[in-house]
C-alpha cells in the first residue's frame, strides 16, 4: 500500500503505469492469500459429497413409492435442498457442475425409473401410479412420461408383455 500511495504523491513522468502495475501486483497478492486460504481440493471433495448425498437421498425418498401402499409426496429441488441444509441456488450449481445435470434432471429421472417400474412390476393403472409419485393430476403423469418416452403409460406397459 505505501509503495502505491508514495508513488502516488510522486511526480514520476511514468506514474500511470508504475501505478497500474502496483495494482496488478497487489491484486496477485490478494489472489495468493486467497488460494492459500481456499484451496480447491477441500470444495471438490465436499461437492462430491454432497452429489452423492443427494443421490443417496434420492434413492431412498423413491424407494417409498415402490415400496409403500401410501401416496408419496413428491419432493422438489427446493425440497432437498432444505433436507442437505443448502440453498436451492448453491444446491443446485454444485449439481450440476458435479454431474452435468440439473438436480431437476435427476429428480424426473428417478421419477421415470419409478414410473417405469410400477407400471412393470404392479397392476396398478395410471392413476394410481401418477398420486403414488406425487402427481396431482393423472394427466399430468401421463404428459410427464409421454414427454420422456414417447409412449403412454399404457403404451410402455402394453410394450412389455409383446
Amino acid at each position: 500500500y505505501k509503495a502505491i500511495y508514495d508513488e502516488f504523491q510522486g511526480e514520476s513522468i511514468l506514474k500511470d503505469e508504475i501505478l497500474a502495475n502496483l495494482f496488478v501486483a497487489l491484486l496477485l497478492k490478494i489472489k495468493t492469500l486467497y488460494l492459500s486460504a481456499n484451496t480447491p481440493v477441500k470444495e471438490s471433495a465436499s461437492e462430491s459429497k454432497l452429489v452423492t448425498g443427494f443421490k443417496k437421498l434420492l434413492d431412498s425418498e423413491f424407494k417409498k413409492v415402490t415400496s409403500s401402499e401410501e401416496d408419496y409426496h413428491a419432493l422438489n429441488v427446493q425440497d432437498y435442498a432444505t433436507k442437505l441444509n443448502l440453498h436451492p441456488n448453491y444446491f443446485n450449481t454444485v449439481i450440476k457442475a458435479k454431474s452435468g445435470k440439473t438436480a431437476n434432471d435427476w429428480i424426473q429421472e428417478r421419477t421415470l425409473s419409478a414410473a417405469k417400474s410400477l407400471l412393470k412390476n404392479t397392476g396398478f393403472n395410471a392413476k394410481v401410479i401418477a398420486f403414488k409419485l406425487g402427481f396431482s393430476e393423472a394427466t399430468h403423469f401421463s404428459r410427464f412420461f409421454k414427454n420422456q418416452t414417447n409412449q403412454s403409460p399404457l403404451e410402455y406397459r402394453k410394450s412389455l408383455h409383446v
